[in-house]
């Protein structure tokens, strides 16, 4: 599969801030989250396969396009020099 094919495949933009795909996870989960979302339970096949198959120059073009320096913000924590 090409890597253009496995990204537009799979709508890798659907992970929300609140769901992730932990291959780790606990399998009642992981499968219930995949259920409750929408997709088909071959989605959790497929995922990991569709993230490795992208490139960097894929993921090059997509922060040039989705990310914007001058809009960021840097937060630290933890102990600061003072």
């Amino acid at each position: 599969m090409e890597a253009a094919d496995a990204t537009s495949a799979i709508d890798l933009r659907g992970l929300g801030a609140n769901e992730k795909f932990d291959p780790g996870a606990e399998p009642t989960g992981t499968l219930l989250s995949t259920i409750l979302s929408g997709r088909d339970v071959t989605w959790l096949d497929q995922y990991p396969r569709a993230v490795d198959a992208v490139t960097l120059g894929q993921v090059n073009n997509a922060i040039k396009e989705h990310l914007n320096p001058e809009k960021m913000i840097i937060v630290q924590a933890g102990t600061l020099p003072k």
